[in-house]
């Protein structure tokens, strides 16, 4: 069951690095983060969620420097 989960969690954060490595609007990529950290924080295995919360950590600060260096 704990690897199902996993599976529902890390797959939407992959696709949405793809999403946003590959858009050139940085509103189209706070999109994609507000539904897949709404997709990952639905799941409510403490494990799971401490996993996404490290990648919403990391995905915030690629955004914030991208928005930086690339606006």
């Amino acid at each position: 069951m704990n690897n199902h989960l996993k599976q529902q969690c890390w797959p939407s954060y992959v696709f949405f690095s793809l999403s946003a490595l590959a858009s050139a609007s940085n509103i189209l990529s706070l999109i994609h983060f507000s539904v897949y950290q709404f997709l990952c924080t639905k799941i409510t295995y403490l494990v799971v969620q401490s996993y996404c919360k490290l990648l919403n950590v990391f995905i915030s600060t690629w955004l914030l420097i991208s928005s930086l260096f690339f606006p």
